[in-house]
């Protein structure tokens, strides 16, 4: 009669085990579901803010072309992070792009995402190549024809 008691702690022992082994590989399963959701979402705000600071920078560089002397200040609100990290952008000369041939390219970057997203700028303007100091409030001017990252002197 021993013998049954014994069984009764050995199932109960096993499926203690099996729902653990169970809970962990469901739980490892969402953690990689949402990193891969965090990824896409980083992806999609850099999206949203390379196609904004695309705009704006066009944008000042019709206004140069109208062929009077313009200077004009206009700062966008990004957000400080995205998909939670810290991020920044750069204005770099084109040559400096593995994917666009154009005059000027802006790459958004940050540390924890391992790709740099470009975005093309078919500029006429001379533009001052290089990052701001607050990538969630740039200031962007056109002075002098030519497109800078801060104030107008």
């Amino acid at each position: 009669m021993d013998q049954r008691a014994v069984s009764i702690a050995i199932t109960h022992a096993l499926t203690l085990a099996i729902t653990t082994v169970l809970v962990s590989g469901l739980l490892i399963g969402a953690g990689s579901v949402l990193e891969g959701q965090e990824k896409r979402v980083a992806e999609s705000q850099f999206d949203e803010i390379g196609s904004d600071l695309t705009a704006q920078i066009n944008t000042l560089d019709r206004l140069n072309e109208t062929g009077s002397s313009v200077n004009v200040t206009v700062e966008p609100e990004y957000p400080e992070g995205v998909g939670g990290r810290s991020w920044n952008f750069k204005l770099v000369p084109g040559n400096q792009s593995n994917v666009y041939d154009t005059p000027s390219v802006i790459q958004i970057e940050s540390p924890h995402y391992e790709q740099t997203a470009e975005y093309p700028l078919g500029n006429e303007t001379r533009i001052e190549y290089g990052s701001p100091e607050n990538s969630d409030s740039p200031a962007l001017s056109l002075c002098n024809g030519e497109i800078t990252l801060g104030e107008c002197e």
